[in-house]
């Protein structure tokens, strides 16, 4: 069976690899900066962050920003309250993040997708699943250190909070002990380099429009691709997986959709709700050469809420502000002052009275919140996306009254110590979690309601009912293995 996918993010190129691998014909079709530059004709922007923005550090690297800035321009939205991003490359937003996998806070979600074996195996065959403290424990650590570290784990379980290792899509075998990932680009970092084993058909392109109600005599669905400001192409395929991300489906299946079944309201868009502390972890130090993605994770509840916490090593956020600030080569004697500072501390024992001991020991925790706490919605009007972010008219409240003082004394039980009186938000949208935009428009299997033509699916977030609270990119990677399995 010839089949295309639209999206080479990472549902797009885990699909590919998997049917293709089934013996069928797959092409994936995907834009790359070079393209969605040529077709930019205006000098268009759609977003300007403003200075009160609570953005990751990962959007300060250069190749992030150009990518924004170029992808910006052609993928036209206009944002009220809302930071979205979409990105034309390779791999999409995989390619300079770096996936938390969440494997424990998610296996009751992906138990209930009932996977074979095989699927699973695929799964992992594909994806790199590095437990972090099990890396500290056989590269870095001594026993001793990680073996307190293991009892405090199992300590905290007893006491009604899941505390995890982290598990990060990383390449054991590609890591680096004196330069370990963080977020910079890495050859380590699964989607961070080019595949060189792909299984499908890369095509350059943009998919501007399906035919989802063609005739019944075609035996194939057609599609317009755009290949160059003045190339266009029609393609026939037997089967269309639509997996653009929960922005970039929406808009194509809105743009491929008869008037009819438009919906001229705005669809929820689901995502999480972030906020972020500085935390104090005695429990739980990090090595001198560590990982500066998250370390370990949290699973708990609060008032019947699910909160799931990432943990990463303050030091390396630290880092990551002063190498962009002090780039300045009126700052050059500041950076080289920070650096023989920073030796001098590695130095010393790790001893309560040298500051190394407090500064491995403090954590930038980002904590993520229900999708149902926010209140953001989606259309596409005039050939552009508009998005209006917010939060639950209770969300105030729940945050202040109720769940910040709750949570401070659940993690005071075991030792954890939030160091903010309250909480910062993460600017709305800015943890790109999305989901849902397209969930009244197809049924459980991600087929479109009101098309003729069953040949065709959103295998992406955007076709989900559900999204969980843990970083959710595994299950939506399970879940469109699911969708495809019987094709």
């Amino acid at each position: 069976m010839k089949i295309c996918i639209i999206g080479n993010g990472i549902i797009g190129h885990i699909s590919g690899q998997y049917l293709s691998k089934k013996g069928h014909t797959v092409d994936c079709i995907s834009p790359d900066i070079d393209l969605a530059n040529e077709l930019s004709k205006k000098n268009y922007t759609n977003i300007n962050n403003n200075k009160k923005d609570i953005l990751s550090v990962k959007f300060k690297r250069s190749d992030l920003i150009y990518c924004k800035r170029i992808s910006d321009k052609y993928f036209r939205k206009k944002l009220n309250g809302f930071f979205a991003l979409e990105l034309a490359c390779e791999m999409g937003l995989a390619k300079y993040w770096g996936a938390n996998l969440a494997l424990k806070g998610l296996s009751n979600d992906i138990k209930e997708l009932r996977l074979t074996d095989k699927e699973w195996a695929f799964i992992e065959s594909n994806i790199p699943f590095l437990d972090v403290q099990k890396f500290y424990k056989n590269k870095i650590r001594n026993n001793q250190i990680s073996n307190k570290i293991d009892s405090y784990m199992k300590q905290s379980t007893k006491k009604g909070i899941y505390l995890y290792s982290s598990i990060l899509a990383i390449w054991e075998e590609k890591c680096i002990l004196k330069k370990l990932p963080c977020e910079m680009p890495s050859e380590a970092i699964y989607g961070s380099s080019k595949a060189a084993d792909l299984s499908y058909n890369l095509i350059r392109g943009i998919v501007e429009k399906i035919d989802l109600n063609q005739s019944s005599n075609k035996s194939k669905i057609t599609l317009n691709v755009r290949t160059g400001i003045n190339n266009t192409k029609t393609m026939e395929y037997d089967y269309i997986l639509i997996a653009c991300g929960t922005i970039g489906s929406y808009r194509l299946v809105q743009e491929s959709l008869e008037k009819e079944f438009i919906n001229k309201q705005f669809d929820k868009l689901d995502h999480h709700i972030t906020l972020s502390t500085l935390s104090f972890v005695p429990n739980i130090p990090y090595p001198k050469d560590h990982i500066g993605m998250s370390n370990f994770d949290i699973d708990m509840k609060i008032n019947n809420e699910k909160l799931y916490i990432n943990y990463f090593p303050f030091k390396s956020s630290l880092k990551a502000i002063l190498r962009n600030k002090l780039n300045n080569k009126k700052l050059l004697f500041l950076k080289k002052f920070l650096t023989t500072l920073d030796k001098l501390i590695n130095k010393l024992p790790d001893l309560i009275i040298f500051p190394g001991w407090w500064i491995n020991r403090l954590y930038i925790s980002n904590i993520y919140l229900p999708s149902d706490m926010t209140s953001s919605y989606i259309n596409y009007i005039d050939k552009e996306i508009k998005i209006i972010g917010g939060y639950r008219s209770d969300f105030e409240k729940f945050i202040y009254r109720e769940l910040w003082n709750k949570l401070n004394y659940k993690l005071r039980k075991i030792n954890i110590f939030n160091l903010y009186p309250r909480p910062l938000k993460v600017s709305v949208g800015a943890d790109l979690h999305y989901a849902s935009t397209l969930s009244s428009y197809t049924d459980k299997q991600g087929r479109i309601l009101s098309s003729k033509e069953k040949n065709i699916k959103i295998i992406d977030s955007s076709s989900s009912r559900y999204m969980p609270t843990p970083n959710p990119t595994l299950y939506f990677i399970a879940r469109a293995i699911k969708l495809i399995r019987n094709i």
